[in-house]
């Protein structure tokens, strides 16, 4: 049975069906009262001051946020369960840690709990309805304790989702003055010299190989205006009218993509371009 106070209804709902003792005490619920719905199932005891509504089919965030709460006020889901919240694909499991921001806090049961200093209103966001560390300081705080090939992609999922991007990260590795951050300092200065390709990791690898290879700099996202509209390249030279296309799989690799770039190919060369077209592969 749900609680018959509509606004604390309303907390329930936006907390995945929890809530902290503190939250209840502030709607007017006494200890006894409390207890009294324990007694009678209406609230189950989740984790040291949070107690949550019975329910057969719990959201797959529950657990992360009676963590997250338990904490206290100020406190966020970070490392690992922070990239796992925003979407970082590589991320499947991994310990619970949650970060409090400017107090001591509690360190709930099973969570490991991680102290900052920095402003909780910069810091602090909320993915899933879970209060949840800002995604580029995510891959900040990964970045000591597990292996710079995990962090780095992680960090490029996370930009490819759009969620965060590399002068992001940066800007949080400033901030935070920690030792351990100079691989990811290095890879995210990097990545810079190749912009336009967030959503693309292995676009900005390419772009990064020519670069490498002593190429002439060329521009991306480069833009020509034909008869039928806007052809935007990816890497292109236009002194000399040569660009170079990365043709992904799940964008090119379909009946109307094949078709798209046939078109697009011979669109161009009747302008004077030369298209090298580049696969993972390749």
């Amino acid at each position: 049975m749900r609680p018959d106070d509509h606004a604390l209804h309303q907390l329930f709902a936006r907390q995945h069906d929890l809530a902290t003792l503190r939250q209840l005490r502030q709607h007017g619920w006494t200890d006894a009262r409390i207890d009294a719905a324990v007694a009678a199932h209406r609230f189950v005891r989740i984790r040291h001051g949070v107690l949550g509504l019975p329910t057969s089919a719990p959201s797959e965030y529950r657990a992360i946020m009676g963590a997250v709460l338990a904490a206290g006020p100020d406190s966020g889901a970070s490392h690992m369960a922070g990239a796992w919240l925003w979407g970082a694909e590589s991320v499947a499991s991994g310990p619970l840690v949650v970060t409090t921001f400017r107090r001591r806090g509690r360190s709930p049961q099973d969570v490991k709990r991680h102290s900052s200093q920095l402003d909780p209103k910069k810091a602090l966001f909320t993915c899933h309805d879970v209060p949840t560390v800002a995604p580029g300081l995510v891959v900040v705080q990964l970045a000591p304790h597990w292996k710079p090939l995990l962090v780095e992609r992680i960090a490029d999922e996370l930009v490819k989702k759009n969620v965060t991007s590399f002068r992001a990260i940066l800007t949080w590795i400033d901030a935070v003055r920690i030792p351990g951050l100079v691989a990811l300092r290095e890879f995210c200065l990097r990545n810079l010299k190749v912009e336009g390709h967030d959503d693309s990791p292995l676009a900005r690898q390419l772009g990064l190989a020519m670069l490498d290879a002593g190429l002439e700099p060329f521009e991306t996202q480069y833009e020509i205006v034909t008869p039928e509209g806007i052809v935007r390249l990816d890497f292109a030279w236009p002194r000399l009218r040569v660009a170079v296309e990365f043709n992904g799989w799940r964008v090119h690799g379909t009946r109307r993509g094949f078709d798209r770039d046939a078109n697009r190919t011979c669109r161009l060369a009747a302008l004077g371009w030369r298209v090298l077209p580049v696969t993972s592969a390749m």
